[in-house]
This record gives C-alpha cells, structure tokens and sequence, in this order.
C-alpha cells in the first residue's frame, strides 16, 4: 500500500508501525522535485531520513485518527516540507511533500487510504 500510494502521489511515504519500527518508501520522488535538485539541498532532505526514528515520536503526539497537514516549521521534519499524517490504531501513515503541493489531492488520497485502513 505504501508503495502504490508513493507511485500516485509521487510523494514520500512513511509508515510508523510503532514510534520505533518506521518504514519508508518514494524517497526518490521527494529528491527529484525542482525544491530539492540542488545538492545541499538533498543534503539537508536526506537528513531528514537519518533522524526519522527521532521525529515520529514527537508526529505521533500532533497526530490523530484524522488527516492532518502540517506545514514547515509545524512538524519535525524540517522547514521545507510539508507532513500529511493520520493515526489508525498504534500505527502512522505520513505522506512527506515539498510546501509546493496539491493539498486537495493528498487530503483525498489519504482520506480514502484511512477509510480503507480503519474499515
């Protein structure tokens, strides 16, 4: 599912099993947007995904069982991404895009994602 929702949103997909099992998914697709082409750029992004066993717990205290955006400096991810994050029992599921993204779209796709998860 993470893949598939990766390959449609050309986003990153992270899904925490738990604050401490974290799995990740379309990191190519975050690295290849015109925000992050340049290489300090994708220096400062790809350290994202080094501390990501440090960010969730703190996503999983902002997050509940409904889609939420947060953006910039609102989440723990770093101030040129934009989070997209919903709780489903003990697990998280947070699509990772630049600021620059179609929001409407995310909200749906990962409204219908929670519908299915939570059925």
């Amino acid at each position: 599912m993470a893949k598939s929702l990766a390959a449609i949103t050309q986003e990153t997909v992270i899904i925490a099993f738990s604050p401490n099992s974290i799995y990740y998914t379309g990191m190519s697709n975050l690295f290849s947007k015109p925000e992050f082409v340049e290489l300090g750029v994708v220096g400062d992004i790809s350290q994202v995904f080094d501390r990501c066993e440090d960010c969730i717990p703190a996503l999983y205290d902002l997050v509940g069982g409904e889609v939420k955006f947060l953006v910039g400096v609102d989440h723990p991810f770093g101030n040129m991404l934009s989070a997209a994050s919903f709780r489903y029992g003990d697990s998280l599921l947070t699509l990772l895009s630049p600021l620059r993204t179609n929001y409407k779209r995310n909200y749906s796709l990962l409204q219908t994602v929670k519908d299915i998860l939570t059925k």
